[in-house]
C-alpha cells in the first residue's frame, strides 16, 4: 500500500526544491539614503511554507495525523494559486497632509524598495515664484508595481506639522507603469502655497526653513502572476529655504540707476513682462486733453511714487517711453533718491561724476545743459548737468547732475532735454 501523507510530503519538497530563487540584492541602488524609521515588511508566503495544504477537501495538517486513502481524478489535480508578492514601499502608516502632524516614514531594510528621489535635493525658493523641481518614482525592487496614481503630491512641513506645499504646472499623467527598476518622473514648474484648511490656498508661506515632503500613490489590482501594488510612496524629508518675494515696487532710495535700467524696471523689455512691470501702469487717456484728435492718447506712467512739488508739472520721479517695438526705450530720472551703483544721481555735482566714471564720454553742449554719458552692451547711462550760469539754478550752485537717462543699446545719446517738454513718455 502506498503511504499517501509520505508520497505528498516528498512531491512537496521536490516541488520547492525546483523553484527558482529571487535575487536577493536590488536591482537599482538608492542614490540617495533617507533618515527614515526602518520597519520590518511583510513577507511572500508560498506554497512550501503553508501551514496546511487542502486536497480534495481534506486538510493536511501535519504528515503524523492519518489521513483515509484516495484516488485522485482529473478534476481533483491541484492547480496552483498566483503567489501575491507586494513591492516594499517606503511609506508612512498614518496620513500626510496638511495641518496633520509628519508622521515618521517606514522603509523597508535594504535597498530594493520603492521610493522618492528629488532633484535638486535642497533648494531656496523664492516666496509666489515659480522653481523648477523634479520628482522620481523610483522602483528598486526586483517586482513590478503595477501602475503609478495621478501624480504626486509636494509638501511643506515646519516644525513637525505641514503648513503647506507645492502646486505644479505640470503633472505626471495616470497609468505610468513601474515595473521592476523603472523610473517615472513628475518635473515642471512648482509654486508655494500655505494650507487652507485641508488642502493647500491661494496665500504664500513665511520666509524661513521647512522640510519637504512627496507622496505618490500608486495603484492597480492584483495581476495573475503578482506584483501589483496599492499604497502612497511617501519620500523625505528634504530641506527647502523659503525667502520673502522681492518687492515690486521698491522705494525711490533702494532704486539703482544702471546702463540696463532702474531698479527691476529694464530698458529693451515688454512693459506688460517687465520685471519693473509694478512700477508703471497704462493710462489710455492721460494726454487725452492735448494729442491731436485720432493720435494715441495713452501712455505708460510710473505709479505707486509720489510726485516732486520741485518739478511742478512734470513733477513724477521718472517717466518712460515705449518704442515702435513694444519695448521700453527711454527712461528719465528726476528724483534726486536713485542712484547709481557708485553713487551719483541727481544733485552730483560734475566734478563728482568724473571722479566716479573716469571713462565718461561727452559732453554734447546743449541749448542750457550739457550731456555725458557711459555705455555697455546693456544700454547707454547718460546725465545730464547744468550749472548757474543762465539763471536757471540758484547762484553759486556748481555744475550739477539735473536727469539720469537710461537708453537702448546703440541709442544717440547727444541731445538735451533739460527745461523742456521732451521727456520720456511726454505728450508733445
Amino acid at each position: 500500500m502506498i503511504d499517501l501523507t509520505q508520497a505528498l510530503g516528498s512531491a512537496a519538497h521536490a516541488a520547492t526544491a525546483t523553484r527558482p530563487t529571487m535575487a536577493a540584492g536590488p536591482v537599482l541602488q538608492r542614490i540617495h539614503r533617507r533618515r527614515a524609521v526602518r520597519i520590518a515588511t511583510e513577507s511572500t508566503v508560498g506554497v512550501a511554507a503553508a501551514g496546511a495544504v487542502a486536497f480534495a477537501g481534506v486538510q493536511l495538517a501535519g504528515r503524523d495525523e492519518p489521513v483515509p486513502p484516495a484516488t485522485p481524478t482529473p478534476s481533483q489535480t491541484p492547480t496552483p494559486s498566483p503567489t501575491a508578492t507586494s513591492a516594499p514601499l517606503v511609506t508612512t502608516a498614518d496620513p500626510l497632509g496638511c495641518g496633520l502632524p509628519v508622521p515618521d516614514l517606514e522603509d523597508p531594510a535594504g535597498d530594493g524598495d520603492v521610493h522618492l528621489d528629488l532633484q535638486p535635493g535642497t533648494f531656496t525658493l523664492v516666496d509666489g515664484s515659480p522653481v523648477d523641481l523634479a520628482l522620481s518614482l523610483v522602483n528598486g525592487s526586483a517586482v513590478d508595481a503595477g501602475p503609478t496614481g495621478p501624480g504626486p503630491r509636494v509638501l511643506l512641513a515646519r516644525d513637525g506639522v505641514v503648513v503647506g506645499g507645492l502646486t505644479a504646472a505640470t503633472t505626471v499623467a495616470a497609468g505610468q507603469p513601474l515595473d521592476a527598476g523603472a523610473v517615472v518622473t513628475a518635473s515642471g514648474s512648482w509654486t508655494a502655497a500655505a494650507c487652507d484648511g485641508g488642502d493647500l490656498g491661494a496665500a504664500g508661506l513665511a520666509p524661513g526653513a521647512y522640510d519637504l515632503y512627496g507622496a505618490w500613490a500608486l495603484g492597480g489590482d492584483a495581476a495573475a502572476d503578482g506584483g501589483a501594488v496599492e499604497g502612497i510612496v511617501v519620500g523625505g524629508p528634504w530641506a527647502v529655504t523659503v525667502e520673502a518675494a522681492a518687492d515690486p515696487h521698491p522705494a525711490l532710495a533702494d532704486l539703482v540707476v544702471s546702463t540696463s535700467g532702474l531698479g527691476p524696471l529694464t530698458i529693451g523689455l515688454p512693459p506688460e513682462t517687465n520685471p519693473g512691470a509694478a512700477m508703471i501702469t497704462w493710462d489710455p487717456d492721460y494726454c487725452a486733453e492735448i494729442v491731436e484728435p485720432g493720435a494715441e492718447a495713452g501712455r505708460w506712467v510710473e505709479t505707486g511714487y509720489e510726485d516732486d512739488p520741485d518739478r511742478g508739472e512734470i513733477g513724477s520721479p521718472f517717466s518712460v517711453a515705449v518704442d515702435d517695438a513694444g519695448r521700453i526705450g527711454w527712461i528719465d530720472v528726476r528724483s534726486p533718491g536713485p542712484r547709481t551703483v557708485e553713487g551719483v544721481g541727481v544733485g552730483t555735482t560734475l566734478d563728482a561724476l568724473q571722479a566716479a566714471y573716469p571713462a565718461l564720454s561727452g559732453p554734447f553742449d546743449g541749448p542750457v545743459s550739457r550731456v555725458w554719458w557711459v555705455e555697455d552692451a546693456a544700454g547707454i547711462l547718460v546725465f545730464e548737468t547744468q550749472g548757474d550760469e543762465d539763471g536757471l539754478q540758484p547762484a553759486g550752485t556748481p555744475e550739477s547732475v539735473i536727469l539720469l537717462r537710461v537708453l537702448l543699446p546703440g541709442a544717440d545719446p547727444q541731445f538735451a532735454t533739460a527745461n523742456s517738454d521732451f521727456v520720456a513718455g511726454g505728450c508733445m
